[in-house]
């Protein structure tokens, strides 16, 4: 396994063959990341949690969006607005008053394949872009980003602790899964079984 310099981050639990940690961000919108090292794999498998709010404030005040690490692309400008309601409208004609969060996975590669002004850019190759309400009822609005850290990172554990049976390899459990799937249950789980995940507009 190709050990990083340094940890990424702070160490949340680990196997034989893996290690998960929580990776702080001030990249614009981004709560937190989770990222998993395994030494079955030559990526590591990064779980970024995005907050809709937070991605507007920051664009506000003119943070610079990364674009190394999210397979959907946002530009910050005036029309960030409308780039945010044109994506959401492609993802089914989700009710984007009620979207709160975005959850990606993806793997990151752990040699930059170039530069990019003055920072190292990683090659990242999507499983998943899930715009989701991860905050519930109006009684869950006021604990923000909580409930969302919390499912998000239940959905890290989980994939650290997956077990390939004989002849199965790590990396292609994490490949086959689903995720919208998965963060349904969690989320399901931590709102006692009474969320819409992805909330609809109603015709009229």
């Amino acid at each position: 396994m190709e050990q990083p310099q340094k940890p990424p981050g702070f160490l949340e639990a680990y196997t034989k063959r893996a290690t998960l940690y929580r990776v702080p961000s001030s990249e614009p919108g981004v709560v937190t990341s989770w990222w998993i090292c395994h030494s079955d794999a030559h990526s590591d498998l990064v779980l970024s949690l995005i907050s809709i709010s937070q991605l507007r404030e920051d664009f506000g005040r003119g943070a610079e969006y990364r674009r190394d690490a999210d397979p959907f692309s946002l530009r910050r400008g005036p029309s960030f607005k409308q780039q945010l309601s044109d994506y959401l409208e492609s993802s089914g004609g989700l009710d984007t008053r009620q979207i709160s969060h975005i959850v990606v996975v993806a793997w990151r590669s752990r040699i930059p394949s170039r530069l990019k002004g003055e920072r190292r850019a990683y090659l990242a190759r999507p499983l998943a872009v899930i715009p989701a309400d991860l905050v519930g009822m109006t009684f869950a609005w006021a604990a923000g980003d909580n409930y969302a850290i919390v499912i998000v990172r239940a959905m890290a554990k989980r994939t650290l602790y997956l077990a390939p049976a004989r002849y199965q390899a790590w990396v292609d459990l994490v490949d086959a899964t689903d995720w919208l799937a998965l963060l349904e249950s969690y989320a399901l789980k931590a709102f006692k079984g009474n969320h819409v995940l992805q909330p609809r507009r109603q015709p009229r």
